[in-house]
């Protein structure tokens, strides 16, 4: 949904392509690091039970 919004606000801002597509990976690459740190340690204990079990 960033993106979306992102996408909407190019005419108002006049910011290139390039520039908006980058903004966009930076706002989705920190919400998808955040939520990898808070689910951390579900995230580590289905990793080493997934390897335990073969």
């Amino acid at each position: 949904m960033a993106t979306v919004a992102l996408f909407d606000f190019q005419h108002v801002l006049k910011i290139k392509q390039d520039e908006l597509l980058a903004v966009a990976f930076v706002v989705i690459m920190a919400l998808a690091i955040e939520l990898l740190l808070i689910t951390r340690e579900y995230f580590m204990r289905g990793m080493v039970e997934g390897v335990v079990k073969g």
